[in-house]
């Protein structure tokens, strides 16, 4: 179907901007060679804030599911307009300290793909 027809199309690639950082994982590429491939480098919203020693939130890939994978890292503050929706904090928590993360992964085929996600959060 058109999704797997946009995947098979689908680059390696980050996208990043201060209120969100995308990332386009294919799974194939990277077992085939990992050069140019953004598991193992980390990803982060492209701001001031995020040089030190202020920092903001950043994610280390290590093992996604899936052959193709999108994941969006966002600002919570921006969440509603970045993703159409909210994301308020349990009752008795002050705020998140992380951004927000959303992954998407998906077969050859184009199906939803199940498994674990290995990551690295550092949270300043």
């Amino acid at each position: 179907g058109m999704v797997r027809e946009v995947l098979a199309r689908a680059v390696p690639k980050v996208v990043a901007s201060e209120t969100r950082v995308e990332a386009v994982m294919n799974n194939v590429v990277y077992a085939a060679r990992s050069a140019g491939h953004f598991i193992h480098q980390e990803l982060f919203r492209n701001t001031p804030q995020n040089l030190p020693p202020l920092g903001l939130p950043r994610l280390k890939l290590r093992a996604l599911p899936g052959d193709h994978a999108v994941l969006t890292l966002v600002d919570p503050a921006a969440a509603e307009v970045e993703l159409r929706a909210t994301f308020t904090p349990p009752v008795g928590y002050r705020a998140w300290l992380s951004d927000i993360l959303r992954l998407e992964a998906f077969t050859a085929g184009g199906a939803a793909a199940a498994g674990a996600m290995d990551l690295e959060l550092w949270v300043p």
